[in-house]
């Protein structure tokens, strides 16, 4: 370093050296006088202060460091803007979300044009289900289904002995098969309550105390299932229980009587349901002159006083009871009890209804398809009918509609929210001026306000035609008035207006799925190679009028579900489809029999290879059904054809468009029993299918327009976090550069300072 670029750091070399300086080179000697600067100087730069120079190194460091440094500010202000963009989108994102799934009812065609049935009076008949078509329907409930109930006369106690020798006893519910207990000498009441429970025979037994007379404790016998053919039958009784004829028990008098004698009852009860007939003597006297009054209700109503006078022989006093007493004198208020039973407590009954005059029976108390599409319960026998009402569900609808509405503008005001600018502070929302935003809010628009395109022989073509029109906010707004007048006058256009749709000139085919997202409105041609086919079985026999010559037990197998029929001798064609028809609904299969030209026909109510059945006989002589012995399976067939020239998967009778084709995802049903040309299906959209298949293009997760603006956003950060990193360093190296240079200038103009002192102390010595 020349002696100007040292006087220009604060170094002057003409400037007398300080006495400090001046004594180290007298002592140490130039040499030693350098090193001892050079000392100084590393730990003036350790401080931050040049000793020689007296300059602020780290100062002037940090303040060179600090506008390197804005660039650097600039860069992590945009990336904090754009954090913020990040986190409008994601809320916006959510709110599109939202509005997406509102839209779902209203693209539920079935879901949106479900019938909703109701009641006039639900205590006399309740109603579930949707049915099929609308209507009025007058029910008219006139007996309840009970199921049959009968008890033995009574015994002295639960452990009473019942029967004195061995034997059986059988019970046979209906036409199913008699169950069978063998009674042992000694059998309590009680073990044979708990026998008959242990078989599960549809049957169950009990024993009720009734708290009557001597013998209160008497066993009932419940059948499981309600209906007319569900009778109870005792086949075998070797017991001392009756259950098939009334009993008129013992006469008991009462304690404290006067009388000293016996009463006797007798007779054949020809009365309905059991009962306790109470005699209380009226008039004193002997026998023949006393009189006496007769209660059947407990005492809650009596005949006339001194109706019956007292006798030997037996006096009727009613339904053929009859009492008898011996000699004796009877006292006013002497009492006496008999208790008449009869075993059937309760029949075996079915529900009977009239539907608009028809009269319907069910073994229970459920009804279903008396009305297609729906299952009436009855619940009590009415004096007239209940009104049924059957119709479109147009509340449901209509909440469907705002809920779309109310989403809709919460996502319109999001949009609003985040990219609007204040005129007033003259600020600006995040999302201002960002294209992204205002091409999602115009695609919108765009959906919610044009004519739904395939619609122009439909009462509604746009949303603005149901009352829900576009208000300068970009808001909807709901005419309840007018949507009301719409969803009553025509709910299924309005429904066409939301929703996927297909319409065909030939009625073999039906539109089951569609989606905007995944293909195009248009029409779609289909061509049957197979036709779908129920499974199907037709036994060998005609069966003759007079019926089948013995008994008969047919075996199914249906989806896992194996159960039987029994069939009797001299069942006609008839009683066999009945007998198997019942069979089948309580097995809840959807196997129906039915006359296939004079034989028993079998076939599944559904359609293709999924729909089958076994089924085989016990029985294959003549006169029978003619199944067979060896077990037969027959299954349904599959369609197969397809669409637009493409292949499609059958299944049953839908066919359903390729993953691989432009119109994936399509279903359509073929009704049609033949193949070749099915014709065509044109497919249209509405509102909401267009709305949540550009919804999905905007929010989708995997590559939806605001994941591809924030995944860019994303990447422009990180990107900025390298600029920033590799800024930073260069800063890091410059700082670290100017250190180095400042330590070089202390230790040179230490040395400089050395040479003037050495310079001046010679020319001292010279002058």
């Amino acid at each position: 370093m020349t002696l100007r670029a040292a006087a220009s750091w604060g170094f002057h070399p003409t400037q007398e050296p300080s006495a400090q300086t001046d004594k180290k080179l007298r002592t140490d000697g130039p040499a030693t006088g350098v090193r001892a600067v050079g000392s100084a100087s590393a730990m003036s730069l350790s401080s931050g202060v040049g000793l020689i120079t007296g300059l602020n190194v780290e100062d002037i460091i940090s303040r060179i460091t600090a506008v390197n440094q804005r660039p650097i500010s600039n860069l992590q202000l945009r990336q904090s803007q754009m954090q913020s963009k990040i986190s409008a989108f994601q809320a916006l994102n959510t709110k599109l979300m939202s509005l997406n799934s509102a839209l779902d009812d209203l693209k539920d065609l079935d879901a949106a044009l479900e019938l909703k049935p109701s009641t006039s009076d639900f205590t006399t008949v309740q109603v579930s289900g949707s049915g099929t078509s609308e209507g009025t329907y007058a029910v008219e409930v006139l007996q309840l289904a009970t199921n049959e109930r009968r008890a033995a006369q009574g015994v002295s106690s639960m452990n009473a002995d019942i029967a004195p020798a061995g034997g059986s006893f059988s019970f046979q519910v209906g036409d199913g098969a008699a169950r069978t207990i063998e009674v042992t000498a000694g059998m309590t009441l009680s073990q044979l309550r708990d026998a008959i429970n242990a078989l599960d025979g549809g049957v169950r037994a009990s024993i009720v105390n009734d708290g009557t007379g001597a013998n209160p404790y008497r066993l009932t016998l419940s059948v499981e299932d309600s209906g007319a053919a569900n009778t109870l039958t005792i086949t075998a009784n070797d017991t001392i229980l009756n259950f098939d004829t009334t009993t008129v028990g013992a006469a008991q008098a009462a304690t404290g009587n006067t009388y000293a004698g016996t009463a006797t009852s007798s007779g054949t009860y020809t009365g309905g349901g059991s009962r306790q007939y109470r005699i209380e003597i009226t008039t004193a006297g002997d026998l023949g002159a006393a009189k006496f009054r007769v209660s059947t209700d407990g005492g809650a109503t009596w005949s006339a006083d001194d109706a019956y006078v007292t006798s030997d022989t037996p006096v009727d006093i009613g339904d053929g009871v009859q009492i008898a007493f011996s000699a004796g004198a009877f006292a006013d208020g002497d009492s006496f009890t008999l208790d008449v039973t009869d075993p059937v407590l309760q029949q075996a009954r079915n529900a009977i209804i009239k539907v608009d005059g028809i009269t319907v029976q069910s073994a229970t108390n459920e009804f279903e398809d008396a009305i297609e599409g729906l299952t009436l319960s009855a619940r009590k026998v009415s004096g007239e009918p209940a009104t049924v009402t059957v119709a479109r569900n147009t509340s449901a609808l209509a909440t469907s509609i705002n809920e779309f509405v109310t989403a809709y503008n919460d996502s319109v005001k999001a949009i609003r929210q985040l990219s609007s600018y204040n005129t007033e502070t003259q600020t600006a929302s995040i999302l201002f001026g960002d294209s992204t935003v205002a091409a999602i809010q115009r695609q919108l628009t765009q959906i919610a306000t044009d004519r739904v395109a395939g619609l122009s022989n439909s009462t509604y073509q746009a949303l603005s035609h149901i009352g829900v029109t576009l208000q300068s906010s970009g808001e909807l707004k709901v005419d309840s008035s007018k949507l009301g007048e719409a969803l009553k006058d025509n709910a299924a256009d309005v429904v066409a207006l939301f929703a996927a749709t297909g319409s065909t000139v030939n009625p073999n085919l039906r539109l089951l799925s569609a989606s905007a997202e995944d293909m195009k409105a248009g029409s779609y041609q289909v061509y049957v190679t197979t036709a779908a086919a129920q499974a199907r079985f037709t036994a060998a026999n005609v069966i003759a009028p007079e019926g089948l010559s013995a008994d008969e037990t047919l075996s199914f197998t249906i989806n896992g579900v194996s159960f039987s029929a029994n069939l009797a001798a001299g069942d006609t064609l008839a009683d066999i489809i009945e007998t198997i028809n019942g069979r089948m609904r309580e097995r809840g299969v959807d196997v129906v029999a039915y006359d296939d030209g004079g034989k028993l026909g079998l076939r599944t109510e559904a359609y293709g290879a999924g729909a089958a059945f076994s089924v085989v006989s016990n029985n294959d002589g003549a006169g029978q059904t003619g199944v067979g012995t060896t077990q037969t399976t027959a299954a349904g067939v599959d369609v197969a054809g397809t669409i637009n020239g493409q292949s499609a998967t059958g299944l049953g009778r839908v066919l359903t468009a390729a993953d691989t084709t432009d119109f994936a995802g399509l279903q359509i049903e073929v009704l049609a029993d033949a193949t070749g040309n099915a014709g065509s299906l044109t497919v249209r959209f509405g509102v909401a299918e267009q709305l949540s298949a550009a919804l999905a293009g905007i929010t989708g997760s995997d590559n939806g327009l605001i994941k591809a603006k924030t995944d860019g956003l994303t990447d422009s950060i990180e990107s900025l976090n390298d600029r920033i990193e590799r800024m930073r360093q260069r800063i890091d190296n410059e700082a670290a550069r100017l250190r180095a240079q400042f330590n070089a200038l202390e230790q040179q103009v230490a040395s400089m300072q050395s040479q003037g002192s050495f310079l001046q102390q010679a020319l001292a010595r010279l002058i």
